[in-house]
């Protein structure tokens, strides 16, 4: 069986436009741009999408079913992509902080700066990005830790003692030579906030979405894709798909034939 949820807010966070809210776009972006009139410099774009995940409780409980024996799919469709290289990674990490939606637009008349952009998760004074100077614990004590530069978000990894991981926390799907909707394996993540691990939930912050921070820092990799996003009015808006087996077998009492 399968069940289709929609997301409770996505957004674009320009690094080109870094104080404008995006919320309610018909697409969101992932990429890199040259900067105009500065030879070899880029401007990034990275997407925000949330899920419900009181919706994915609510049908666990319905089916009876186990986060454990669920399998959850990231899905977005592709409206445009120009310049990609035929080879890249687009990361799905685990959101670090709680984040507004807004009602702005990227080409609005009179850009909206309330709710999420670039520089800020919300509006407010005192509202920025974490910066992963050094490692942030989050929260203290935990393995989970936050990294991010002040800027274009903040999201989590976690550590073991043998080595640097990100266990639930960091999803990605590398394409080469095919199309670029994504269909990205996040069950690990959903499985973090619903039972979460050693005992503490990880708050549900969402995903953010970008070229992979190898993608990001070489300056052989550029070009933009643009999703469908909840907005779009059309039947192409981010889904993630909840799949589980239930069903069951009896075998019949007849004798094997030769």
């Amino acid at each position: 069986m399968f069940k289709i949820m929609y997301p409770s807010q996505d957004a674009t966070l320009y690094e080109g436009d870094p104080k404008v809210n995006t919320g309610l776009d018909e697409i969101l972006e992932i990429g890199k741009r040259l900067t105009a009139n500065i030879t070899g410099s880029f401007t990034l774009s990275r997407s925000l999408v949330k899920f419900d995940m009181t919706e994915v409780s609510a049908s666990l409980s319905k089916y009876n079913t186990s986060v454990n024996d669920c399998k959850f799919i990231l899905k977005l469709y592709t409206t445009h992509a120009k310049n990609l290289p035929s080879n890249y990674t687009i990361d799905a990490n685990v959101i670090a902080q709680n984040w507004t939606n807004g009602t702005g637009f990227i080409n609005y008349e009179t850009p909206v700066d309330t709710g999420c952009s670039w520089d800020r998760p919300e509006s407010g004074s005192t509202s920025f990005w974490s910066s992963s100077i050094g490692d942030i614990n989050f929260p203290a004590g935990s393995d989970f830790f936050i990294t991010g530069s002040g800027k274009g978000g903040s999201w989590l990894y976690q550590k073991v003692p043998t080595s640097e991981t990100q266990e639930g926390t960091q999803h990605s799907e590398s394409f080469s030579n095919r199309p670029s909707d994504l269909n990205i394996d996040v069950t690990d993540a959903v499985k973090l906030w619903i039972s979460g691990s050693d005992g503490y939930i990880v708050p549900n912050n969402g995903f953010i979405l970008k070229f992979s921070d190898e993608n990001e820092s070489n300056d052989s990799v550029s070009g933009f894709i643009r999703f469908f996003s909840r907005d779009s009015h059309t039947t192409y808006v981010p889904k993630l798909i909840m799949m589980f087996d239930k069903s069951s077998f009896e075998t019949g009492s007849m004798s094997q034939i030769d």
